[in-house]
């Protein structure tokens, strides 16, 4: 690379922080030698991370129109006087933008985290009957944008289609794996482990939250959760539940807190409703990978990507989400069977460190910025 190209990192929904934005792809920019700009949305100082210029508008959004309308603007202004040559957005509401970087002779790159059409036909905050009116109009908006998009970023196919063939002149697929040096390598395998199963993420009934504290009732362990209750009275109708009474729910957790849950838990859960995306997409939620670095034997969804995965590397067992009873037979039987979670949880490190880990993940990201370099 000749120089240190600038590039542009904008997101207005995730904190300056952000494992995939700034930990992952800002972090191996950094190391690639690049001039690496990321500009957030919060009310805190400007600083620099990790060789990482973080950028604040100084606006933290109360509402979904004030980061609409108000917080992309500002993180606009604050893109063009950063002047780089190519920019990366993360979230579906600055696609808008690209058409303005693009003019001004930018490289654009729009890092799709989620299929945002399938999404929107889950959001409890838009009423029932809109949902497939909204998703059809963002659509139509995205597939105009993309003319203006140099590539797009996906994690994964979807019913082992791509998602956006025909609309987008270049999809990579940057898969949400973890470091090596993050989860893999924190590995005890004499850790003391606690008679206990956890579950790290949203705390949601899609997320098959409710499900899992009404398996509970058969269980004789504790179950961990660590992140947020949505919406928030969600936890009040989980405690009508009578197995919510082996439940101890922890907040949210900073990643050392995140990685000693791992250490002292016995089995990773995530069971995630067959509705929106999660059933299609190829991919595993970002929980899965985590808990397979740290050697923790799964329960999660049967989908058909799950269940292609397993054969291949048997670390924990597919149960159908909805059905409690599935869930606590399958929790029950890694638990009087310790010798078989324990050959799961290694074979899950096996898997991690032959094929799901970010320093794969990172040489089709720094190829792709070394093509629009070009």
């Amino acid at each position: 690379m000749k120089g240190k190209n600038k590039v542009c990192h904008m997101t207005s929904t995730h904190t300056r922080y952000d494992v995939r934005i700034t930990q992952k792809e800002c972090m191996s920019l950094v190391k690639a030698g690049y001039e690496v700009y990321l500009i957030v949305c919060d009310d805190a100082e400007e600083e620099e991370y990790k060789g990482i210029h973080i950028i604040s508008t100084g606006f933290k959004p109360k509402s979904r129109l004030e980061r609409f309308y108000y917080a992309g603007k500002l993180l606009y202004r604050k893109a063009i006087a950063v002047d780089a040559e190519i920019y990366c957005f993360h979230d579906p509401e600055l696609i808008r933008f690209a058409k303005g970087l693009y003019n001004r002779g930018k490289k654009v790159i729009f890092d799709s985290h989620e299929f945002y059409a399938l999404q929107i036909l889950t959001r409890e905050y838009i009423p029932f009957y809109f949902r497939k009116g909204i998703a059809w109009l963002y659509q139509k908006i995205e597939k105009y944008y993309l003319q203006y998009i140099n590539a797009v970023l996906i994690p994964c196919t979807i019913d082992n289609k791509n998602y956006f063939a025909d609309k987008a002149r270049k999809t990579v697929y940057i898969s949400n794996v973890p470091k090596l040096c993050e989860l893999y390598d924190w590995y005890d395998e004499n850790a003391e482990k606690e008679n206990a199963l956890c579950h790290v993420g949203s705390l949601t009934y899609e997320r098959g939250i409710w499900h899992l504290a009404k398996a509970m009732e058969n269980i004789n362990a504790k179950l961990k959760l660590a992140g947020f209750f949505s919406p928030l009275n969600f936890q009040e109708e989980l405690k009508k539940v009578k197995g919510y009474e082996k439940v101890e729910y922890l907040g949210f957790c900073n990643r050392e807190d995140v990685k000693k849950l791992y250490m002292k838990s016995k089995i990773g859960l995530c069971t995630i409703l067959n509705v929106g995306q999660y059933n299609h997409i190829d991919t595993m939620a970002t929980k899965i990978y985590e808990y397979m670095s740290m050697g923790i034997p799964v329960v999660l969804s049967d989908t058909p990507y799950i269940k292609k995965v397993l054969s291949k590397y048997p670390f924990g067992i597919a149960v159908s989400p909805e059905n409690p009873q599935e869930i606590a037979d399958a929790v029950n039987f890694l638990l009087d069977h310790p010798e078989v979670a324990d050959q799961m949880g290694k074979t899950g490190r096996k898997a991690i460190k032959e094929t799901y880990n970010w320093e794969i993940e990172e040489e089709k990201l720094l190829h792709l910025y070394r093509e629009l370099e070009r």
